[in-house]
């Protein structure tokens, strides 16, 4: 098994396995099987009391959300569960991306890398009777977001540039950029 994410509530430590489930485990090692049947799970974080996981695979992209310390089962029926399709279409998420998801105080926050050669940024809001997205940025053509974390009231996203097939740009070699979403959600 690999551990694909990690996250922590105030009583319990999460982790999202390659075998498509959600662990979490008390400080004196008791562990409980919290949600099974993630199609795909590539990223989790912890927000609103509740849990996210990102998904990304032949259904498209997906986020399920589910109480904090509740065991849901399969997360894809669950009644106690809520899942929301970002987008349709077959991906092939690259699972060395560690940091794919974080909290905000408006909910989970997390990047869509579009054929490696755009990224998105997007919200989902839980705090109401429905998750609610938003699309916070777009990154621009020749981006791959890398990485995500919310400090402050501050969205980072560590990312690799690979040029955008111009005449002046003919190298093709990624740079390292760093974007900040601000409290306005300008990039």
């Amino acid at each position: 098994l690999t551990c694909l994410a990690m996250a922590h509530s105030d009583a319990n430590e999460y982790f999202l396995l390659s075998s498509n489930e959600v662990v979490y485990c008390t400080a004196a090692g008791v562990d409980t099987l919290a949600a099974t049947t993630i199609p795909a799970g590539v990223g989790m974080t912890i927000a609103q009391d509740r849990v996210w996981v990102l998904s990304e695979g032949s259904a498209g992209t997906k986020v399920y959300s589910f109480a904090v310390d509740a065991a849901v089962g399969d997360v894809t029926v669950a009644a106690n569960a809520r899942s929301l399709t970002i987008n349709t279409g077959t991906k092939t998420p690259d699972t060395s991306l560690r940091q794919r998801m974080c909290s905000s105080p408006n909910g989970a926050r997390f990047f869509v890398n579009y054929g490696d050669v755009t990224a998105k940024v997007y919200q989902v809001d839980g705090s109401g009777a429905s998750l609610e997205p938003t699309e916070l940025a777009d990154l621009g053509v020749g981006v791959k977001a890398t990485c995500i974390a919310q400090m402050g009231q501050h969205t980072f996203v560590g990312a690799q540039y690979y040029g955008d097939s111009t005449a002046a740009d003919t190298d093709k070699k990624p740079r390292a950029v760093l974007f900040d979403i601000d409290p306005n959600g300008v990039l």
